[in-house]
């Protein structure tokens, strides 16, 4: 069966799709060259050179890809910190713990449900308000999470409870019929789904992968650098900016929305 499967996928003289896959695989669990040249003599994978040139090629695409969906300028950044252990890279008393590398990973996706540039044109507005801002033009009232209790104005209820509580005794009862005592999973039937307040519209997210950043964003420092790189991979900035190719989308104007750890706030 294996020969057989390995015989129909390499039939195509322009594309050895079975070979394609291996190859990028072997790429990424860093296989010696010289076993992937054997398994490229044998038809199970691709040559190290046609890897490479894949690689290349779907790198060049990602770049084109990102920059293209973050110069819309209706794009998110999400970043996060992670850790790879080098195993290869041996302690010694001055560096003992040099086998640990921290990097950051990051994310654009397009915002959805009608929001367009001109929405998110508002980073003037923002900065005279802004209590960072020395010279700011208004003063605005402090304002706390509890004032999103009252987003969404109540009806009167016959049991006098309030939405929350509603929804807090529709999922008691959603449990223990669904997961509770076996006695109770006869009136899983009769138990619907809860009172919508505001339905919102579910979508297909549109999003890249960015590349991964030699950064460590536990620091104020990491976080800027962090947000600058993706930015940079974004095609945005101030193109007159020293550092600035002159191609980036002028976004100072425009808010960026960011979405990080916890300690992005407390950082930048």
């Amino acid at each position: 069966v294996v020969v057989i499967s390995i015989a129909m996928q390499t039939m195509n003289q322009q594309c050895n799709a079975l070979g394609a896959i291996n190859g990028i695989f072997f790429h990424a669990c860093v296989t010696p060259d010289k076993v992937i040249k054997a398994l490229a003599h044998m038809g199970i994978s691709i040559s190290p050179y046609a890897i490479n040139t894949a690689v290349k090629s779907l790198s060049r695409g990602s770049i084109e890809a990102i920059a293209a969906l973050g110069e819309t300028l209706t794009a998110v950044f999400a970043f996060d910190n992670f850790e790879i252990k080098l195993h290869t890279v041996t302690p010694t008393i001055d560096k003992p713990s040099q086998d640990l590398v921290h990097l950051t990973s990051g994310d654009i996706f397009a915002l959805d449900h009608g929001v367009t540039a001109d929405d998110l044109r508002c980073s003037r507005v923002l900065w005279d308000c802004s209590p960072l801002n020395p010279n700011r033009s208004e003063i605005l009232p402090t304002r706390s999470f509890l004032e999103l209790l009252l987003l969404h104005p109540e009806a009167p209820h016959m049991g006098n409870l309030s939405q929350r509580a509603r929804f807090n005794a529709w999922k008691f009862v959603h449990d223990i019929t669904h997961f509770g005592p076996p006695y109770f999973r006869q009136f899983a039937p009769l138990v619907h789904k809860p009172d919508p307040i505001e339905c919102i519209p579910v979508t297909k997210l549109h999003h890249r992968p960015t590349r991964t950043m030699e950064v460590n964003n536990s620091t104020v420092d990491g976080n800027i650098e962090a947000i600058e790189n993706l930015c940079a991979q974004a095609g945005l900035g101030d193109p007159t900016d020293v550092h600035a190719y002159g191609d980036e989308v002028d976004i100072s104007e425009f808010v960026v929305l960011c979405h990080g750890d916890l300690g992005t706030l407390e950082r930048v």
